[in-house]
């Protein structure tokens, strides 16, 4: 089991880091046209993940198109055996606001991946995917679940939502 989970974080490591080049890449090319005046107007987080974008090269975003091409694949190969995923929406509880890292397993996590790691692969493939609330949670904190269908399974993913609303609360 322990390599099965190693190999797991490391297929997830490729995922995340594809989506990250991809997203900085796109993030790059949208906010190119400021001026430096108008760049030093964002947020921290924005300007310093735009010059994290400025090392990205087209090599870099080619390979993660063609990661996320086979992330795709192997979600849609997935519907063969059902028609709508359900999975978390994030990792863990939320976060603190200032938090940096949380714990996984045992294992510290940076907010960022624990956030997004159930997200991301979606985002990659493009399947149509929503995220429905609970009406449980942890410490007063709200939860959610995601939803995922096939490739133009959008209507099949909305009747399907408005089926489980009711039991989520």
């Amino acid at each position: 089991v322990e390599n099965g989970a190693d190999e797991y974080a490391r297929r997830l490591e490729d995922v995340l880091d594809a989506h990250r080049a991809i997203l900085l890449a796109e993030a790059r090319e949208v906010y190119r046209p400021l001026s430096p005046a108008q760049r030093g107007r964002l947020a921290v987080v924005a300007q310093r993940s735009l010059k994290v974008a400025d090392a990205i090269t087209g090599e870099m975003v080619r390979a993660a198109r063609q990661k996320a091409a086979k992330v795709a694949t192997a979600i849609e190969a997935l519907f063969v055996q059902t028609d709508i995923i359900v999975s978390p929406t994030i990792t863990c509880a939320v976060p603190p606001r200032d938090a940096r890292r949380v714990e996984i397993n045992g294992q510290a996590v940076s907010v960022v991946q624990a956030l997004i790691a159930m997200t991301a692969p979606f985002n990659l493939s493009g399947h149509p995917t929503l995220a429905l609330p609970c009406a449980a949670g942890i410490h007063g904190l709200p939860l959610s679940i995601q939803m995922t269908a096939p490739n133009a399974g959008d209507l099949a993913l909305l009747g399907a939502a408005r089926a489980i609303a009711p039991v989520l609360g």
